[in-house]
């Protein structure tokens, strides 16, 4: 299963999704994928879906949960995310056996209306948030720096939606932000949170 968050090339390479397909590749359970309408939109241009093809999709609506994964164990919420409105953007909100984690990622500081969808979800076991801009003083346009962070998660704290349990990763580093991996490490050390690498795994 794959959740698409919005339909920049940098998250959504249509072609790519050809390969879920028969004569590119051998059986397997077919992959799913959801996606809001744009990404749903250009989907639909590339991969020939049917029951049969190896690929799937389903049309995702901000607020509208879905469930996902074998069994349908997974319970999704999208919410509307704080990016390019064109892109038909969100965040997801994700939760499996009494754990829920969110994974906002291409937002900026997220709208009332993805505050509401949250505080209405719980405490979060997990967090992995957009910092693109790193340590700018702000985030580019249509993401957030660690000052936006900690302002998103202050918040958090206050609805009681994270406690000191949760797990913080930052996520969606761009070469602009202008710090190594090493160097982000140092910034967040004594905040506890954790500064994501290809190749994480973590259990929750």
């Amino acid at each position: 299963d794959c959740l698409i968050t919005h339909d920049h090339s940098d998250h959504l390479y249509p072609e790519d999704a050809l390969m879920a397909v028969e004569g590119y590749s051998h059986h397997h359970r077919p992959i799913h994928f959801y996606a809001a309408q744009s990404g749903y939109k250009r989907l639909m241009e590339f991969v020939p879906f049917s029951e049969t093809a190896g690929a799937a999709i389903s049309l995702v609506v901000p607020g509208r949960r879905f469930h996902a994964g074998e069994g349908d164990r997974y319970s999704v919420l999208p919410l509307r995310a704080n990016h390019e409105e064109s892109t038909s953007p969100v965040i997801y909100s994700i939760a499996c056996e009494g754990k829920r984690m969110l994974y906002a990622h291409d937002t900026g500081v997220f709208y009332e209306d993805t505050w509401k969808g949250l505080k209405e979800e719980g405490r979060y076991d997990l967090v992995s948030m957009d910092c693109t801009g790193c340590l700018e003083k702000s985030g580019p346009d249509y993401h957030m720096c660690l000052r936006d962070i900690r302002r998103v998660l202050e918040k958090m704290r206050e609805e009681k939606l994270t406690d000191e349990k949760t797990t913080v990763v930052l996520n969606h580093f761009s070469h602009n932000g202008g710090l190594t991996y090493e160097e982000m490490c140092r910034e967040v050390e004594e905040e506890g949170m954790i500064v994501a690498y290809d190749g994480l795994e973590i259990v929750i």
